[in-house]
């Protein structure tokens, strides 16, 4: 039996959706819970870009859209976790991270093409909004 990326990828999509349906019917109950669906969704969407990146002719969509979504999802499970716990919530950080995480990507994949330098701008701004 072989399990490549794709493979992963796809089961990761799928349970991605049944997540973001069930935690959306449940988001009435809970403030904050619907942020925890539209990131399910975000992940779906993502996972689903990671799954298309074996062709070159959609590197640049794929690749970066892809890293874009997975990070926009951590951004609104972070929005969703604040709102649910009623923290005080920071505005102004999560869109300042996710742009220039976005900048990143775009300027390592098209101008100076790095993937040591993409991954590690993705892994610095989850870790950003993670702390």
């Amino acid at each position: 039996m072989n399990i490549d990326l794709a493979t992963i990828a796809l089961i990761l999509v799928i349970s991605s959706i049944f997540q973001a349906v069930f935690i959306l019917l449940l988001s009435s109950k809970y403030p904050g819970v619907d942020h925890f669906g539209v990131s399910c969704s975000f992940y779906a969407l993502g996972f689903l870009f990671v799954m298309l990146q074996g062709s070159n002719a959609n590197d640049l969509i794929t690749i970066v859209l892809g890293n874009a979504l997975l990070l926009l999802a951590l951004i609104f499970q972070y929005m969703g976790l604040v709102r649910f716990l009623e923290l005080p919530e920071n505005r102004w950080f999560p869109p300042l991270i996710f742009g220039f995480c976005l900048l990143m990507l775009v300027y390592f994949q098209l101008i100076f093409d790095s993937i040591s330098l993409r991954i590690f701008f993705v892994y610095l701004s989850s870790g950003l909004i993670a702390l």
